[in-house]
């Protein structure tokens, strides 16, 4: 019993570690704006924040923009990983998933349930993540609408 805390004791440690999701909304119009990326600077998510601030068409941007300025994000050590997709109905439910492996680190949106009734709308999904550098050599973003991004770490 012991062996089984400890063990479960360590893997949310190295979970928590590894990976720590920005409680963003997860379904928003705005996202339809911009695609998967990674931001690994101060300036780089200053520039996004800026370019978003200038955009139209969001349900609720302010709360977007609160998580992103309120975020505390040490770039010496992490990355912003964003990976967006779309769906082409309301009524598909979607979730992210996170793994580690063989020094590869990636994210994926997965289908959670698809509903009996299409809502016939477009719906726009982001999901962030702030990983650490050391986590693994490359970062794999991708989900099941074809977008697929590979970004190379130092």
């Amino acid at each position: 019993m012991l062996k089984s805390i400890i063990i479960f004791m360590a893997f949310t440690f190295l979970t928590s570690a590894v990976e720590k999701q920005l409680k963003i909304p997860a379904r928003e119009h705005g996202y339809s704006q911009f695609q998967s990326h990674l931001i690994n600077s101060k300036q780089t998510l200053n520039d996004f924040i800026a370019a978003v601030k200038k955009q139209k068409h969001w349900n609720n941007q302010a709360q977007f923009l609160k998580v992103l300025t309120q975020a505390k994000v040490d770039f010496s050590q992490n990355n912003l990983v964003f990976l967006r997709h779309t769906e082409g109905s309301g009524s598909i439910q979607v979730s992210p998933e996170l793994k580690i492996e063989k020094g590869q680190v990636k994210v994926t949106v997965n289908r959670k349930g698809v509903g009996g009734i299409g809502t016939a709308d477009m719906a726009y999904y982001c999901f962030v993540y702030k990983i650490p550098k050391k986590s693994g050599k490359e970062i794999v973003l991708e989900s099941r609408d074809n977008n697929k991004f590979v970004y190379l770490l130092k």
